[in-house]
């Protein structure tokens, strides 16, 4: 989940950048809470225009 301040920062650099990516590491886990699996997660995001 991305929180507020993350947000913000975002919105911040779609300011001065038509677009940016951001890079998150999901953990899968099982029940036990052991991780099974690590995925990289790219995120391609642009400012509205029109």
């Amino acid at each position: 989940m991305i929180d507020e301040t993350e947000l913000i920062e975002i919105r911040t650099v779609l300011e001065k950048q038509l677009k940016i990516d951001r890079h998150y590491l999901v953990e899968l886990k099982d029940n036990d809470g052991v991780v099974c699996a690590e995925v990289d997660k790219v995120i391609h995001i642009s400012k509205k225009t029109g």
